[in-house]
C-alpha cells in the first residue's frame, strides 16, 4: 500500500489520509491513543493503517510489546 499499489487488487487508486489517525484502543487494563498512517484502496475497499512509531512515545510501544499477542512467522 505504501508503494501506491493495492496488494489485493493491485489497483493504484491507494490513497493515504495526510492528517493521520487518531484512535483510542484498549492495552492491558487501560486505554491508549496512538497516531496511524492510514491507507485506503478506492479500487476495493481494502485499507491499511501502521503505528507511526516515529512520533509515538517509547513507553506505549514497549506497553504493547508487553500486552499485545505477538504473532510468530510462519514458515
Amino acid at each position: 500500500m505504501k508503494s501506491g499499489s493495492c496488494p489485493k487488487c493491485k489497483a493504484t487508486e491507494v490513497f493515504r489520509n495526510p492528517s493521520g489517525t487518531r484512535m483510542s484502543f484498549k492495552s492491558g487494563r487501560s486505554y491508549m491513543e496512538s497516531s496511524f498512517d492510514t491507507y485506503v484502496c478506492l479500487g476495493c475497499g481494502y485499507m491499511e493503517m501502521f503505528v507511526n512509531l516515529k512520533g509515538e512515545d517509547p513507553n506505549r510501544v514497549e506497553d504493547m510489546r508487553k500486552t499485545w499477542k505477538k504473532i510468530a512467522p510462519k514458515g
